[in-house]
């Protein structure tokens, strides 16, 4: 009888275990998306947030940004526009400017150049000008996992903190030129973010596609 009751308790046992594994409870996947989300935000060791994706730099830093000279000295595109940003950028001593000349068409007209100083390269990152480094602040809520045959894939959806963030991007220059980045620094951690995630043969990752989405928070 003591046999049979062992061989019964360890059978019930591995059915907990082997349900367990198959069908995780909601605080088991609510550990399992935290801790997928985090590895993500934790794959940057340099500052993974950034001023916005149309100020990419190329993949070494050396792509340069040229403004027309008269744009420019006018301050033609007003508040948030790309002649604001650059002037800010230059004043807080990322950016330097070189005299150029350009042809559109059958025309020529002087430009002004710019391209990263010594500091912006500092706070450089596969491609954009970062600030900040962003770590989970909670996870909000996630939809599925659907499940398509062997593959399952969820939705999940978060929120971060900052730490770091540069003095630079602080200034009232930097942050009325760039309203994101002034919303991202004073939002309240609140701020709703999201990502796909997948099962793989190496467990839950974020979605490589998702993944270079996310990883440049905004």
């Amino acid at each position: 009888m003591k046999h049979k009751l062992l061989a019964l308790t360890l059978a019930v046992c591995a059915a907990s275990t082997l349900a367990s594994d198959s069908h995780p409870t909601k605080e088991e996947y609510r550990k399992i998306f935290s801790d997928v989300i985090q590895k993500m935000l934790n794959e940057s060791k340099e500052s993974n947030v950034c001023l916005p994706t149309q100020f990419y730099w190329g993949e070494d830093g050396t792509r340069p940004y040229d403004i027309s000279e008269n744009n420019f000295n006018s301050g033609r595109g007003g508040p948030g526009g790309q002649v604001m940003q650059m002037k800010a950028l230059q004043e807080a001593g990322l950016v330097m400017s070189a005299s150029g000349v350009r042809t559109v068409g059958n025309k020529t007209e002087n430009i002004l150049s710019f391209s990263l100083t010594d500091a912006g390269k500092s706070f450089f990152n596969k491609g954009f000008l970062c600030y900040a480094h962003a770590d989970l602040n909670r996870l909000i809520k996630w939809k599925g996992p659907a499940v398509f045959g062997e593959y399952k894939v969820a939705w999940v959806y978060y929120s971060v903190k900052l730490r770091d963030v540069a003095s630079w991007a602080k200034s009232p220059a930097i942050q009325e030129a760039f309203p994101t980045a002034k919303a991202t620094i004073s939002s309240d951690n609140e701020k709703v973010r999201s990502a796909i995630v997948d099962l793989s043969s190496e467990g839950w990752d974020v979605n490589e596609f998702s993944s270079a989405l996310s990883k440049n928070i905004q």
